[in-house]
């Protein structure tokens, strides 16, 4: 549940909604800790997204999105990454962007024009998006068995 709400936000913000099926498989460590999850979104119209997360070892923390067309590669560490190469129909292009801060920098700067502008809500990521992220998390936590030990 720490890092794997990356990859379920990054899916949601791909596909614009959460998934219509989920399939997860996982490891429960002795500190009941989902240390390695595996997860397989379903969308209507037939996409798909597979995340894998874990805190057990070291990945490449790439991002592929593919398509009937070609492919988005986005670099490592996909949540700040500086690099994204495009294949697809001719040469591949690599676009490279700088990435200022660590990444809350920008949390923070939507928060402070939230805040400054009397906005209960960001037009970036409306309560219901996290609400509907969480509900996503729950299910995978559900399949794995997990539970926090208020419940």
């Amino acid at each position: 549940m720490d890092v794997g709400v990356y990859a379920v936000s990054f899916a949601s913000m791909i596909h614009g909604r959460q998934p219509s099926s989920i399939a997860s498989l996982g490891h429960i460590g002795s500190l009941d800790v989902d240390e390695n999850v595996g997860m397989v979104f379903g969308y209507d119209g037939g996409a798909l997204a597979m995340l894998y997360t874990t805190i057990r070892s070291r990945t490449p923390q790439h991002a592929y999105i593919l398509g009937t067309e070609g492919t988005i590669h986005i670099h490592s560490p996909f949540w700040r990454a500086t690099t994204a190469t495009l294949t697809g129909g001719g040469e591949d292009e690599t676009v490279e962007m700088p990435f200022d801060g660590n990444g809350y920098n920008c949390e923070a700067e939507e928060v402070m024009k939230c805040l400054e502008s009397g906005a209960s809500e960001s037009e970036i990521m409306p309560h219901e998006e996290s609400l509907a992220i969480m509900r996503t998390l729950d299910d995978v936590r559900g399949q794995l068995g997990l539970k926090y030990p208020m419940e």
